[in-house]
């Protein structure tokens, strides 16, 4: 999927220095919309090179922490106090006090010329605090315009038009060049919005204190179209919001109908080949049953076995027994002395011996 990207400088006609470091960052090629702030004292400058630069987006940035409220105070209490500055009490907010105050900024903007190409606000209250929250929610959904993702919700109930992904940070210190382009090279698909706050590089104030200044060196770094290139990032602002997600909605559709196309064509690859291999086995039966029937005609008749009789075991009766046969005993000579004489031989005694019979019991 393709990566659009949004870079938007806030706080558009607080001062000459913002207004000139915002529009000149757009001139450079890397921020493509701003937000209008309509209670500040430069808010007819801002909308003077507003007009004269088409090619930017400018959306309205809804304030209700800085300066006096557009709506006369006594029909705003809880937003202001006695001297009709915003008071910063959040915890007072009302509802219909806060709706009353977005429609009069808004109202303000439009009779100046311009249409907002989007809503977020100043010091991030929409995102802080959930009332806000919802009263700019619906003024969004009712007028159709975008309102700046909120990450702490997920509320998808009458959402309004809203980017993909949310970059909340600044570039103000010494490495804000790095993470700026860092974030670049890491975008993630789909519509990005990355926040930022330029000005115009002010020499009277200290170098440690110019935080506009050193994050609008950040955004004309030369680097930052190098990268842009290379990731095939596409710039846009929120007013191309609902042509992209056309474009978005025709791209995922196309994806699943490849995806869809993909797994069928898997499919019948898979069919395919078990067919192959069903007839391949079928094939290899048949060989193998030709060999055997061709193996079957050629052999000569084989002779045929003769049966070889059992002979049946001797029966043993159990009354015969069999007898031991016993060696005679040996008898030796009997030698008789006499007187004189010397021994004189006698004859040699022979016992007879019993011959031993089998004999029946």
């Amino acid at each position: 999927m393709t990566k659009y990207l949004i870079i938007n400088g806030d706080d558009l006609g607080m001062s000459e220095g913002v207004n000139r470091g915002i529009l000149e960052a757009h001139t450079f090629g890397t921020l493509t919309s701003t937000s209008l702030m309509v209670n500040m004292p430069n808010f007819k400058q801002a909308v003077k090179w507003a007009l004269q630069t088409p090619t930017l987006g400018v959306g309205l940035h809804f304030n209700l922490t800085w300066g006096k409220s557009i709506s006369p105070p006594e029909a705003v209490r809880s937003l202001v106090g006695d001297d009709g500055s915003f008071s910063g009490n959040r915890s007072d907010f009302i509802e219909e006090e806060i709706e009353h105050e977005l429609t009069h900024q808004y109202n303000k903007m439009v009779a100046a010329g311009l249409r907002p190409t989007h809503l977020d606000s100043h010091h991030h209250i929409h995102i802080e605090i959930p009332l806000v929250h919802l009263v700019m929610s619906k003024f969004a959904y009712q007028t159709g315009i975008p309102l700046r993702i909120n990450p702490n919700t997920n509320d998808i109930i009458n959402r309004p038009l809203s980017t993909d992904h949310l970059i909340l940070d600044t570039y103000d210190t010494p490495d804000g060049n790095i993470r700026l382009l860092n974030h670049l090279a890491t975008l993630q698909e789909g519509i990005t919005e990355i926040m930022c706050h330029p000005g115009y590089p002010e020499h009277k104030n200290p170098p440690e204190q110019d935080t506009r200044g050193r994050e609008f060196q950040a955004l004309t770094d030369q680097r930052i179209g190098d990268i842009l290139r290379e990731q095939g990032i596409q710039l846009m602002h929120f007013g191309h919001l609902s042509k992209i997600q056309a474009l978005q909605q025709a791209e995922r559709a196309e994806q699943v109908k490849q995806a869809a196309q993909a797994e069928q064509a898997k499919l019948t690859e898979q069919a395919e080949q078990a067919e192959q291999a069903e007839q391949a086995e079928q094939a290899e039966q048949a060989e193998q049953a030709r060999i055997l029937e061709q193996t079957a005609i050629t052999m000569p008749n084989e002779t045929p076995t003769q049966e070889v009789p059992i002979i049946p075991a001797p029966i043993r009766l159990p009354f015969l027994k069999k007898r031991r046969l016993h060696k005679p005993k040996k008898t030796k000579l009997n030698k008789k002395r006499t007187r004189g004489r010397g021994p004189k031989r006698t004859k040699r005694l022979i016992r007879k011996t019993r011959i031993r019979r089998y004999v029946r019991r």
